[in-house]
């Protein structure tokens, strides 16, 4: 396997994705420059003195390669990162992808994977949340076609005067089986939206935050139970203090290495985009528990786009809480 240094140069990209394997944190690093297919992977050792390097991947073809996309969907399963979506430039035209790839870390090997029901799958999207559930990829939201299966009331918010629209459609993909299922949903779900954080709580429920929709940015916290596969509605947390409505922006789970739980106790939130389109400058803690936010002081402005969280991290120890572009 080939290892390089990743320059700054090499890092000032957009919309990357990053996921956590133990104490490794991958970066799949694509722009859109107009180039497809490109081989860039980053890793981050944890247990290490936290060197970036280059990984070199591989793949029977080269249509097995991911889009070099930005804000492409990713989450792990055992040793397996899965892709899903992205908005990539293919030299002539922007697009946006409905494929899913896998990487087996084992071998550094890419390779698409084909689902055996195509006709049921998400329409071509970027900027949507997804995150493991025995052994499914659960994917929620995000922006790009409609699917014309898909014509349930409310799914959907066409952008005023385009072709493109934010959704909130919630689909399933089985990577052993390659089957795509759409599972029935109650409660109330979140509006069609795009650009938010998506992050796995405990086995069972996964929290979503701000994000953009059709009339503008929001600060709305949703839960989804993916036993029953309720939606909380919107909850609105305890006390005055509440982030601003954002997008863009990044969220890690927190957990107490002490106390032999894998449940998130907080909340980091951090930075984003505005109602004005600017970046903002602050930090949130959210108790899960409690529902209630504490801003967390910060000295210096760090903005990327289509930013957000790739990891859960562990409070009051050693390892570093790893944020990356998405």
């Amino acid at each position: 396997m080939e290892n390089d240094k990743c320059s700054k140069v090499e890092l000032a990209r957009l919309g990357a994705g990053a996921c956590v394997v133990e104490d490794q944190v991958y970066l799949w690093r694509g722009d859109s420059d107009g180039r497809t297919h490109v081989n860039d992977l980053c890793v981050l050792d944890l247990n290490s003195t936290g060197t970036l390097r280059r990984v070199r991947t591989d793949s029977d073809n080269l249509s097995q390669f991911p889009l070099g996309s930005c804000s492409m969907a990713i989450c792990s399963i055992g040793h397996v990162i899965y892709t899903f979506g992205g908005w990539h430039s293919d030299k002539l035209y922007y697009s946006r992808s409905d494929l899913v790839h896998a990487l087996d870390l084992q071998k550094m090997i890419w390779r698409e994977v084909v689902a055996v029901n195509p006709e049921v799958r998400p329409g071509r999207k970027d900027k949507c949340g997804m995150v493991e559930n025995l052994g499914n990829l659960c994917i929620f939201g995000g922006y790009g076609y409609r699917t014309s299966h898909q014509e349930k009331e409310g799914l959907f918010s066409q952008e005023p005067g385009g072709f493109l629209c934010w959704t909130n459609e919630l689909h399933l993909f089985n990577v052993q089986t390659r089957e795509w299922s759409v599972p029935e949903c109650v409660g109330t779900p979140p509006p069609p939206c795009a650009a938010f954080s998506f992050n796995k709580i405990d086995q069972h429920r996964v929290l979503l935050f701000g994000g953009r929709q059709c009339y503008g940015r929001v600060n709305d916290v949703h839960i989804l139970n993916m036993d029953t596969w309720e939606w909380s509605g919107a909850k609105y947390p305890i006390g005055d203090l509440w982030p601003s409505p954002r997008s863009f922006h990044s969220a890690v789970c927190l957990r107490d290495p002490n106390s032999g739980s894998t449940r998130c106790q907080k909340l980091l939130v951090l930075w984003g985009m505005d109602l004005q389109a600017d970046p903002i400058n602050d930090i949130w803690l959210l108790d899960v528990d409690q529902m209630k936010w504490t801003q967390v002081s910060c000295l210096a402005i760090w903005y990327l786009h289509s930013n957000t969280s790739c990891s859960v991290v562990t409070m009051c120890c050693r390892r570093s809480t790893c944020l990356a572009q998405y």
